[in-house]
């Protein structure tokens, strides 16, 4: 029963971050028009928020590429 719980706990805020993402977070695309490489560029909220979408599917942290 505490798994179920916990679940549930993480599944109401992966919906809540993901909300989240939706109406507050704009991250800008560029598109390279000479190859096929593009740049997204997010500000911190949108990193922090991102990390805890991840964290909350998946259950752990992963690195970002980040230059």
């Amino acid at each position: 029963m505490k798994n179920q719980n916990n679940d549930k706990t993480t599944q109401t805020d992966l919906n809540q971050l993901m909300h989240q993402v939706a109406t507050q977070h704009r991250p800008i695309r560029l598109h390279s028009s000479t190859d096929d490489a593009d740049v997204v560029l997010i500000s911190q909220a949108d990193l922090d928020t991102a990390q805890a979408v991840i964290k909350a599917s998946i259950g752990r942290n992963v690195p970002f590429l980040m230059a």
